[in-house]
Parts: structure tokens; sequence; C-alpha cells
């Protein structure tokens, strides 16, 4: 695995546990609204990435010295949305994380998966909910997320 790639699957524990913090600082951004209309979800989200940058773009932001989010990470979180908007896929939860990427989350009643964004890369983890001890991690490029997509839906809907 390439040494950017190892930055950002060491330690998860360590950086799942900050990435709740900032979950309980207030970080985290939901969809509370009952938009059903597809459109107006992307915009409602990226509307909270916006706010999300403007929090977490300088280092420090979670005062335990977290690196900043930078605006390479910023960009390819648009673009991930994107993506993810046009093949229906919702998003349940995004946050910064202290190795300045940003998370996206689901929930379901099989897994608890998450994708990491930052810089150009994508981390794909899945954890089974009845056993912990069985995860699976994927790391793609940005210009391949549309190998992981199917992964995706079929873990979050199927």
């Amino acid at each position: 695995m390439p040494n950017n790639l190892l930055s950002l699957t060491r330690g998860c524990t360590t950086t799942e546990l900050r990435w709740q913090n900032s979950m309980h600082a207030g970080l985290v951004f939901s969809l509370k609204e009952n938009v059903s209309d597809n459109f107006f979800q992307k915009d409602i989200w990226k509307l909270k990435l916006n706010d999300l940058y403007k929090e977490c773009r300088l280092n420090n932001w979670d005062e335990e010295e977290a690196e900043a989010i930078s605006l390479k990470t910023y960009y390819l979180a648009k673009y991930v949305l994107d993506i993810l908007f046009e093949n229906h896929v919702h998003i349940e939860n995004m946050a910064p994380a202290p190795d300045g990427s940003i998370g996206l989350n689901w929930t379901t009643n099989i897994y608890s998966i998450y994708i990491r964004l930052k810089e150009t890369n994508i981390i794909y983890t899945r954890v089974e909910n009845a056993n912990p001890n069985y995860t699976f991690i994927s790391s793609c490029q940005y210009w391949d997320i549309l190998r992981i997509l199917p992964m995706l839906r079929h873990d979050i809907y199927d």
C-alpha cells in the first residue's frame, strides 16, 4: 500500500475515537430535514460540506492538533458527493477526521460503513456489527470511485 494510504489507515482505532469525539463536538453533519428530492438533498449536503470546510480548514481545528482539511480534500468530497447522488446513494453522516480527511458513514443492521476522503485517496471500510473483528478495507484514487460504488450500494441497501 502506498505511504499516503498507510497514513490514512494507520491508527484507525485512535482516529475513529477522535472522529467520534468530533461528532460529539457538533462537527458531524446529518440530514435532519425531511427532503425527499435527491437534487435538494445534494444541495443541502454541499452546503454542509462548505460549513465543515470553513470550520476545519486550519490546523488544530479540534484543539487536539488535528490536521487542516485541505482544499484538495474539500474538492474531492464535492466530487464524491456528486457521484453518490447521481447513483442514488444517500449520505447518512459526514464529519472531519483529525488526520485531515473527511469521513462519510452509514450504519445498517449488518454493517458500519466508513468512507474516508483525503487529497486524492478514498478508503472504504466495512465493519461487521456482529463481529467487529471482521473488517474489510479497500482503497482507490478518486478517478476509480466507480469501482467501489456497487459494493457500497450493496452494503447499504441489500
